[in-house]
């Protein structure tokens, strides 16, 4: 540690760190409009400006551009720093609405008010957006700029002599308006140096100097991810978030998670005076995502308004759901229960669960079907796919969890990604291997079907038919077994010189590291999709073995700590945790559908999902869901499952939640604890648990007291939650202790693989970044706000064979099912496979997946 001196008191800080992160760590105020913490001084602004005693060649130095050192003298304060930061700071206003920010009497005036400095003034900072959390703002009042050299008298108009460009509010996620710019960068520099993307640039030159989208036109046009890194740090209005763009004050701030993948990127909730969410920003609780979100965890609070929440219980009575009060509903609902049980036995009613909601709901849930109803159906909709992937190396390793943690992603040397698309289904993660490429020169293979923004960062890029992933693997593994890159390999459409590539790289990485040793410098990740076309579960075994197989080839012992397996949903493995899984001889999701038909399941609880939108084969799901004797939905929206539902019982938005959730390296977080008072709703206490609490009473003997407690229920459920709830967020893992690094081969256990080649056409269904899960849930003409995801994706020699166009129609069809698609015509698709959105049409595509060998059929539509 270094000893330095600011404005007479002694510090002590890292040496060689930034001056200027000094200073605002240890709460001395310094302006710094262009500075990035953790990036390379830019040093555009000159605001930062400080006196440093002995310093050469002048004591005025830049706190973003020095280091600190031993025995430092620094004085922040002094008249002569001051008034160049004042002089510097009038330039930068120039081009900005300046007239309150220069003025001495502006917190005199109210928003109502004229100017009077200046009868044409009327962009002014009372009547901003941002109002009193914009950072220029603060910067001018903490320098005093109204008191340099009295502006306000005999001044020459600047800002308003010129048209101001015009603001581009096109997209339903950002706004950008170039007129309240004052061309820090800052933007530029997280977009291409945070992020990774370079969306946003400086154009023209000297007095044309604009920041600008792509190739200058609107936002939406460009490759910009709606990430809102820039937002983050824009010290002006320039961009903002369009949603609650003029109510964004926040007067406190939550401690939450997003629920749009398994990542459980950490963000905190800008609750306003009326206690709403009005703003989102990210926090680096989550070592992994630490300040980066996606445009799911931004904005989808946001998707559907409080006001068009359900917060009322419904029964269906005839063919339409009335409202009721909640007590006879849940009188209602527990008598359906009660007869069921009585009548059919407790195996008739099946319960699932939901991904997208915490820990304590999934926990009580089983407390209900094991200890209220005693069924032993209990699932939810991914579960067989995430058991048969994790079941699989459970079985070769005795292990129940992989030890593996994403907060070593970006240290790694070699990254095997093994998805359709990482960028749109797990957006953060994408981010660390872009970071690991970028910072650590680490070397990326890519596998996958389709071309996504990591292809420019992968040393090379195999284009796999979905499915074939396992036949890959194995190939590979064989090889470096064998020290042979001489391939016969099954998969014929691969070029040889590919494999080849790829192999040398894997052979490389192992004589490399066992010379040095390394441990964590290789990271296999692995997220495939929900479904493919069909044989989905013994597919994903086969890709789980030799997924170990080649990681056991390539570092041995240390095998374990190499894979990183991405759940497509957010608390899949919090559920896992929460045994929501067939107890003894209980149903599966898919075999309490096959149940409805055969007579087995006469009722069916459904927490905080859709079927009808993300489970496969949805026409035989949709057909059961309307047989059912009794469908009993419960879910703060009212969605396309529970129009069908015999009835609808509502819950809290997940936003609105307390509890915790656990990410893909079972770290356990906590969303909005102990902080659910913030949340000033009159229906905070409609939730799924206080409800079902009230029906589990009735159902029980009356002088029977239902005591719950949701404590001692994870505790019991899960050992390693032993420290719940008296843990750190993000600071707890959910594994057991004695997970050490091992071998996960079953090399010797299996003959292999068999693969025959076909010449039918293959579907590759995956989530995109930008539609919405509830809005498609509820059937919004809004759940594509940007209309980039409304189209499939077909190879243009597939095209070419069926003469179809870039933009034109065909038709998928099957014995059973027949589906339109538009088409973009492109080769980053692999020839044999068609790409389609799950979410597009409310997942028309899932009622052609995981069904038994279907043949599909593609023609080019007429229409």
């Amino acid at each position: 540690m270094t000893n330095i001196i600011i404005n007479g008191n002694q510090v002590n800080a890292e040496a060689g760190r930034p001056l200027v992160e000094i200073l605002k760590e240890n709460g001395f105020p310094i302006t710094n409009l262009c500075y990035i913490d953790g990036l390379d001084p830019y040093a555009g602004c000159r605001t930062c400006v400080v006196e440093i005693e002995g310093a050469k060649p002048t004591s005025i130095q830049l706190s973003c551009t020095t280091n600190i050192t031993e025995g430092m003298v620094v004085n922040t304060e002094s008249n002569k720093t001051k008034e160049i930061r004042q002089s510097v700071m009038s330039f930068i206003t120039t081009n900005h609405p300046d007239r309150c920010l220069t003025c001495h009497r502006r917190v005199h005036c109210q928003p109502g008010e004229i100017c009077l400095r200046d009868d044409v003034v009327t962009h002014r900072c009372l009547t901003c957006a941002k109002n009193y959390r914009c950072e220029l703002q603060t910067a001018t009042e903490l320098i005093d700029q109204g008191e340099w050299k009295e502006p306000w008298i005999n001044e020459e108009r600047t800002y308003y002599e010129t048209t101001p460009p015009k603001p581009d509010r096109t997209n339903p996620f950002l706004e950008f308006d170039p007129q309240m710019c004052i061309l820090c960068t800052r933007c530029v520099r997280a977009c291409a140096d945070i992020r990774h993307t370079g969306a946003i640039s400086l154009a023209g030159k000297g007095f044309e100097t604009k920041i600008a989208f792509g190739a200058g036109g609107q936002v939406h046009e460009s490759n910009c991810d709606f990430c809102g890194a820039c937002i983050d740090v824009c010290p002006t209005a320039t961009l903002m978030e369009k949603p609650n763009k003029w109510n964004g004050l926040a007067t406190d701030w939550t401690n939450s998670v997003c629920n749009g993948c398994s990542m459980n990127c950490t963000i905190s909730y800008g609750i306003s005076n009326n206690g709403e969410p009005v703003i989102v920003r990210p926090v680096s609780i989550n070592k992994t995502s630490r300040d980066q979100i996606c445009v799911r965890g931004r904005f989808g609070y946001s998707e559907i308004n409080i006001q068009d929440r359900n917060f009322k219980p419904y029964e269906r009575i005839g063919d339409k759901l009335v409202s009721k009060d909640l007590n006879t509903a849940v009188d209602s609902v527990a008598k359906k229960l009660k007869n069921a049980i009585k009548k059919y036995g407790p195996q008739s009613i099946g319960i699932i669960a939901s991904p997208f909601s915490t820990n304590e709901d999934a926990a009580f849930l089983n407390f209900f079907a094991t200890d209220i109803v005693k069924t032993n159906n209990l699932d939810y909709i991914d579960g067989e796919n995430y058991r048969a992937i994790i079941d699989t190396w459970e079985g070769i390793s005795k292990h129940k969890k992989l030890p593996a943690d994403s907060i070593n992603l970006d240290k790694s040397k070699l990254i095997i990604a093994i998805a359709p698309d990482l960028e749109e289904s797990h957006q953060i993660t994408s981010l660390r291997i872009k970071d690991a490429v970028t910072n650590n020169n680490a070397t990326l293979i890519l596998i996958s079907p389709k071309w996504g923004e990591l292809k420019p960062f992968a040393k090379s890029w195999i284009q796999i038919k979905p499915g074939d992933e396992a036949i890959l693997l194995e190939e590979l593994t064989q090889c470096l077994l064998k020290d042979t890159d001489t391939f016969i390999s099954k998969l014929e459409y691969i070029e040889k010189t590919s494999l080849q590539d790829v192999f040398s790289i894997l052979k490389k990485f192992k004589q490399d590291r066992n010379q040095q040793n390394e441990s964590t410098d290789l990271a296999i990740v692995f997220a495939p999709p929900n479904y493919y076309v069909s044989n989905t579960k013994n597919i994903l075994i086969n890709q789980a073995e030799q997924i170990g197989n080649l990681a056991t080839a390539l570092i041995n012992e240390q095998a374990s700590n190499s894979i990183l397996y991405l759940p497509n949903e957010a608390n899949v493995v919090g559920l896992d945790d929460m045994n929501i899984r067939p107890i003894d001889d209980g149903l599966n999701f898919n075999e309490m559908i096959d149940g409805i038909g055969t007579g087995k399941i006469k009722c069916l609880i459904i927490h905080n999902d859709n079927p009808l939108i993300r489970a496969s084969n949805k026409t035989k799901v949709k057909k059961a869901l309307q047989q059912i004797e009794t469908l009993i939905i419960i879910d703060s929206t009212i969605n396309s499952a529970s129009k069908i539902a015999h009835f609808l019982l509502p819950d809290s938005p997940f936003y609105m939640k307390e509890g915790t959730t656990t990410n893909t390296s079972s770290y356990i977080f906590k969303h909005n604890f102990n902080q659910s008072n913030l949340f000033k709703n009159e229906n905070i206490n409609i939730n799924m648990k206080n409800i079902m609490i009230k029906i589990a009473q009735k159902i029980i003997e009356k002088n029977k007291d239902l005591s719950y407690s949701s404590e001692q229920q994870i505790k019991k459920l899960n050992k390693n939650y032993s420290k719940y709830p008296n843990f750190i967020s993000g600071n707890y893992r959910a594994i057991n202790k004695e997970n050490t690094s091992y071998r996960l081969s079953s090399i010797s256990k299996k003959k292999m693989l068999s693969y025959n080649a076909s010449n039918e056409t293959s579907l590759l269904v995956a989530k995109t970044l930008f539609t919405s899960r509830e809005l498609t849930s509820i059937g919004s003409l809004q759940s594509d706000a940007l209309n980039r995801e409304s189209k499939g994706m077909m190879n243009s020699i597939d095209a070419s064979n069926l003469g179809v166009n870039d933009n034109e129609k065909i038709i998928i069809s099957t014995k059973e099912n027949k589906m339109e698609l538009i088409v973009n015509v492109s080769d980053q698709i692999i020839k044999g496979t068609i790409f389609v959105p799950q979410y597009l049409n409310e997942g028309e595509i899932l009622s052609f997946l995981n069904q038994n060998k279907n043949e599909i059929n593609i023609i080019k539509s007429k229409n």
